[in-house]
């Protein structure tokens, strides 16, 4: 009987789930998964707001992106944080990160 409910876990485990993102509004930052990691994802982003679907997060204001480890943030212009790309970049760069700006 264990070895069958590992087998059930391990089997759900490995499948891959849909895409989507993660919008968290108090940081005005977004984080897309693939299907690799959608679940996962999915899961993280309880009490945000999550998008099903590859390439979801919003277009509009972005100043950049912010990779830390494995995770890249996209990071938005306006409240409640107010980046522009130069202060985006220096609280991205200030928590270990690597910032790349977005073109105009």
């Amino acid at each position: 009987m264990k070895r069958l409910l590992l087998a059930l876990l391990l089997g759900a485990c490995a499948k891959s789930a849909e895409p989507g993102s993660c919008y968290r509004g108090q940081d005005n930052a977004c984080v897309e998964y693939d299907g690799a990691r959608g679940a996962a994802g999915k899961h993280l982003c309880a009490g945000q707001t999550w998008r099903a679907g590859a390439g979801t997060c919003p277009r509009e204001g972005r100043v950049g992106t912010c990779t830390k480890k494995d995770v890249t943030e996209i990071v938005y212009a306006g409240p409640p944080n107010n980046f522009g790309a130069a202060s985006a970049q220096a609280a991205c760069e200030h928590g270990g990160g690597a910032f790349t700006g977005t073109s105009p």
